[in-house]
Order: C-alpha cells, then sequence, then structure tokens
C-alpha cells in the first residue's frame, strides 16, 4: 500500500482530497450519462435521415426502403468509415483507443479527440445500417469524461485506475475476511466447474450418484499435479468429504505435499508411486482429476481409474511431441468399465459463487494454512522480472497493485 494517503481511494469524505476525488466522479457520471443522451439523439437522426421514418425503428424503416437506398447508404457507409479512419488517425499518434489497453498500459488514459471521434463514428455508421455494435461509444464518451475530470481535480493515475465498473449480475462479493486469499477465486472457480460436471455426469448415469448430495462423500479421488489449481482442487474434494491423493514428483517435505496433508490428504510421489502403477500400488480412484497438462501422464491416469469411475481434465498440455498410446486397450477400459473422461475449461458465474463459498469454509476449517497457498507477493513493477522465475518452494504467486 503507498504510504501518501493522496495515492489511495479516499473511503471518508474526511481524507485529503476527498472532495475532488468524490467530484470526479459524480461529475464524470453526469457528463457520460449526457453524451449517452447525445450519441442516441445523433442515432435517431442518421437513421431518419437515412431511411426516413421517426429514425427509432431501424429494422421497421428498411424493411419499407427500396432496393437502391439499401445499396446506395451502405456504399455511403463504406466512404464514410474509410474517410473517418483516416481522420482519425491524423488526430492522434498517442496510445490507442482500447479501453483495456489503456487501463492496463497507459494509466487509464485515452486521447481525447480520437476517442470521441471514433465514438460519433460508430454511432453514425450504425444508424447508417452497418451491422457494428454501438455499445462501445458511450463507454469511449465516458473514457473521455473521466479523463478530464480526473485531471481537473488533479487527481494520480492510482485514483484513476483503483476501480472498475460492471455490471452487477456478474459481480461475485467476497468476504472482507478473505480478502487477503480472494486472489484465489479464478483458479478455484475452474476446479468448481470441474467437479460440478463430474458429479453432474455421475448423477445421470450412476443411480448411487443421484440418490445423495454426497456422493463424494468417502469416495477416493486422485488429484494429479499439485500447483495452485490442484491443490486447491484437493481442497474442496476434502471439504465435499472425498478421501484424496495427491500426486506430483516433488520431496514430500517440500511446500506442496505439506500443504495437502494440512488438509487431510495424502501424497503420491509419482517418481515413486508411477501412475499406471497408482491402481496396484494405492487403490482404485472414484475420481481422478488432471491438472498437470502432461499429456503422457493424463492417459497413464486412465490405470488409476475404478469401476464407474469419472475423469476430469483440467490440464493443457504444452507442445506438440507425440508419443503413442494402446488405443484399443483404451477405448475397451472405458467402454467394459463405464468410465468417463472429460475436459473442463474456465468457469461460469455460479461457480465464482461457490468457490467464494468453498473459500469461506475452508477459511473456517483450515484458518491461516489457505493464506499459505499463497507463498509470495510481489509490487507491480516487479512482474516482468518474475515471468520466467519460479522459486523452488511456490505455490501461488500475486502481484500486488496497491
Amino acid at each position: 500500500m503507498a504510504a501518501d494517503n493522496g495515492d489511495m481511494i479516499p473511503s471518508t469524505l474526511a481524507r485529503s482530497g476527498a472532495a475532488r476525488f468524490w467530484l470526479a466522479v459524480l461529475l464524470t457520471g453526469i457528463g457520460t450519462g449526457i453524451a449517452a443522451v447525445v450519441l442516441t439523439r445523433l442515432l435517431e437522426m442518421v437513421q431518419h435521415l437515412m431511411w426516413g421514418g421517426p429514425g427509432t425503428n431501424l429494422l421497421d424503416a428498411t424493411e419499407h426502403a427500396s432496393a437502391w437506398r439499401h445499396v446506395l447508404v451502405l456504399l455511403g457507409a463504406g466512404l464514410v468509415t474509410g474517410a473517418g479512419q483516416i481522420i482519425l488517425k491524423r488526430l492522434s499518434s498517442g496510445n490507442g483507443i482500447d479501453t483495456t489497453a489503456a487501463i492496463w498500459f497507459h494509466g487509464g488514459r485515452m486521447p481525447a479527440w480520437r476517442t470521441l471521434g471514433s465514438a460519433l463514428l460508430s454511432v453514425v455508421i450504425v444508424g447508417m445500417g452497418v451491422s457494428l455494435g454501438r455499445e462501445g461509444a458511450p463507454k469511449q464518451a465516458g473514457a473521455v469524461m473521466a479523463n478530464f475530470f480526473s485531471d481537473r481535480a488533479r487527481l494520480s493515475d492510482e485514483h484513476q485506475t483503483e476501480f472498475a465498473v460492471d455490471q452487477e449480475q456478474y459481480i461475485v462479493r467476497v468476504p472482507n475476511e478473505l480478502e487477503p486469499v480472494g486472489v484465489l477465486m479464478e483458479p478455484l472457480s475452474v476446479v468448481e466447474k470441474a467437479i460440478d460436471e463430474a458429479l453432474r455426469v455421475q448423477m445421470v448415469r450412476c443411480p448411487d450418484a443421484a440418490a445423495t448430495p454426497d456422493w463424494f462423500h468417502g469416495r477416493r479421488c486422485l488429484v494429479a499435479g499439485l500447483g495452485p489449481v490442484g491443490l486447491l482442487a484437493a481442497m474442496v474434494l476434502r471439504l465435499r468429504g472425498g478421501e484424496v491423493y495427491g500426486l506430483d514428483v516433488v520431496d514430500a517435505n517440500t511446500a506442496r505435499p505439506k500443504w495437502l496433508g494440512g488438509i487431510g490428504g495424502t501424497y503420491i510421489d509419482g517418481r515413486e508411486v508411477p501412475a499406471d502403477q497408482v491402481e496396484k500400488k494405492i487403490g482404485a480412484m472414484d475420481l481422478v482429476l488432471d491438472a498437470s497438462g502432461i499429456a503422457e501422464l493424463e492417459f497413464n491416469l486412465l490405470d488409476a481409474l475404478a469401476l464407474n469411475g469419472v475423469y476430469v481434465l483440467t490440464g493443457i498440455p504444452g507442445g506438440d511431441r507425440p508419443f503413442q498410446i494402446p488405443g484399443a486397450e483404451l477405448v475397451r477400459q472405458l467402454v467394459l468399465d463405464n468410465q468417463v473422461m472429460l475436459g473442463s475449461v474456465n468457469a461460469a458465474h455460479g461457480h465464482f459463487q461457490m468457490a467464494a463459498d468453498d473459500l469461506a469454509q475452508a477459511h473456517l476449517r483450515w484458518g491461516t494454512l489457505i493464506a499459505g497457498l499463497i507463498t509470495n507477493r510481489y509490487p507491480w513493477d516487479q512482474f516482468a522480472g518474475l515471468i520466467n522465475q519460479h522459486q523452488p518452494e511456490a505455490i501461488k504467486q500475486v502481484i500486488e497493485w496497491a
């Protein structure tokens, strides 16, 4: 956290600079609203001039327009677009007008005339019938308003980029006590989706899974690859009552196996018990979840899967080095042992909510152990040197922005 209070978002009006900050926020909202009204009226005016009618129903107007009018208006839209792009590029030689790129790389700053010109151009050509999308224009106008009022209020870049605005339906609330580990929500959501899909598949095809919501309780579960995703998968399965085993190729006294043991999991050293020997030496697994991203290992793990078992892949192999698999034997096993193998990636809003709920439950159950998943925290200006650098004992490394 910055030492200077002027670089922090003022939470109360008593804080230094609070009045300037919140006045800039208020004026930005008002200015953006006015800009949106102006752009809407411009859109209606262009639609009326190009297609006739009241200008509020483009589809109805185009249905009654002649074929020649369609051709001429769309040709005109092409000319306007080409000329407009040439003019816009001459208006600014600085950074571009992509809002996300501006937030990440330019302190939220966008070239004013070029950005407003792009907003106006997009509204004009949409009004002429081009299927481009008009929702970007108010956002661009809002970005220019934010830059203008924050500059007038002499706000720092930290003030301008600390908050992001999104629709409420996409937001998942994280309890205050979980703020130090909130960054785990995204990888945990991937895990939640994978495990949820596995359970749903089992409920459809196995009567015992459909009969109880606690299907995982007492089930033997193997997680391969004990990185952040793998350890979070082990955490969720332990919360569900699973008998969890974790497979990796690191020493048992290092950070990841010790963390697994802390939540009640059992570590398997893959150098001593290869994947194709797990069933013989440890026992068959009702669920296998791969987070290793090693293609050959992912196929070998099928040998550990029990009758009626389900296998979920979340690891994505890199490279293109070929290897051989016994195809006929593989298919025969999947069919005769009634097994399922599926891939899972990303997550929906509901899985993020499941992640928040499970993170809270894990925090109550295991306390500070959960925070131990984050082994290193670095200031944002050190990120470049960390991309190709991995500490041997690191599990999850986090970049802090404040």
